[in-house]
């Protein structure tokens, strides 16, 4: 091997190095903002006003604190048609133990309902 050939091994390790130091702190980043946030489910009753909201891989976020799963919404195309032009802020209503969500901002009033957990009983 020459001592080109060897700077270039260097460089590319150096490179591919770096590359996973930022990928593990960003995770890491990532999973302390997941690990912060709480479900929202059929059971749960809610009234805040939203001032931040964030789509990610099929979850709906609220105030860095609140997400809900698509899957777990009805219809949730439509949300997710709703959720880019929602106006910030915003109020999200729901009462404990009944399947409507409410989103309410300055244009118009929307509704979601939750599908039907199966085995989870709210009382």
């Amino acid at each position: 091997m020459t001592a080109a050939q060897k700077k270039h091994i260097i460089f590319l390790l150096t490179i591919l190095s770096i590359g996973i130091a930022i990928t593990n702190i960003i995770n890491k980043k990532m999973q302390n903002y997941f690990d912060k946030t709480v479900e929202i489910t059929r059971c749960d009753g809610v009234n805040i006003k939203v001032t931040s909201n964030l789509r990610y891989h099929g979850y709906y976020y609220f105030n860095d604190t609140l997400y809900i799963r698509a899957s777990r919404i009805e219809k949730h195309s439509y949300l997710y048609q709703l959720y880019d032009k929602l106006e910030l802020p915003f109020y999200l209503k729901k009462e404990a133990n009944n399947d409507t969500l409410w989103i309410i901002d300055n244009k118009e009033t929307s509704f979601f309902v939750f599908r039907k957990d199966r085995g989870i009983d709210c009382e």
